[in-house]
């Protein structure tokens, strides 16, 4: 399915349906149906944040491409995308086709590098990275 995801968003419209915590619209029925009206307008993916709003979207639109990740504010980092493997595990589990994280050199939590985290989210979760 990962190589079938990118070819269906290649050089296509990827809507970003995400709200902050403090929006009134970070609710996973919400984000769903922001995910929903994208593709009916004509979007072929979407990039989706936290496991929960990852759940919903692919509960409602199934076929959907899902882009996710998880924004975690860490005291020890300022790497904030899919900072950690368990973060991108819990992505993936939710039902998200490829995992976005942040792919600079700065210093992840807990030590783990981003060529770790790249490999092991290939090698274990079986997910494109982007």
């Amino acid at each position: 399915m990962a190589a079938n995801s990118i070819n269906s968003i290649r050089d296509s419209l990827i809507v970003s349906c995400q709200a902050p915590p403090d929006s009134p619209l970070h609710n996973p029925l919400v984000i769903a149906a922001m995910a929903q009206a994208s593709m009916n307008q004509g979007a072929s993916g979407v990039r989706i944040d936290t496991p929960d709003h990852v759940a919903a979207v692919r509960s409602q639109c199934p076929t959907i491409p899902i882009i996710g990740l998880w924004k975690q504010q860490l005291p020890e980092s300022e790497v904030y995308i899919t900072p950690q493997f368990h973060h991108a595990k819990a992505i993936a589990s939710a039902g998200a086709d490829i995992i976005a994280i942040d792919a600079t050199l700065r210093e992840r939590p807990g030590g783990e590098t981003v060529q770790d985290l790249i490999k092991q989210i290939h090698d274990t979760l079986g997910k494109p990275v982007m």
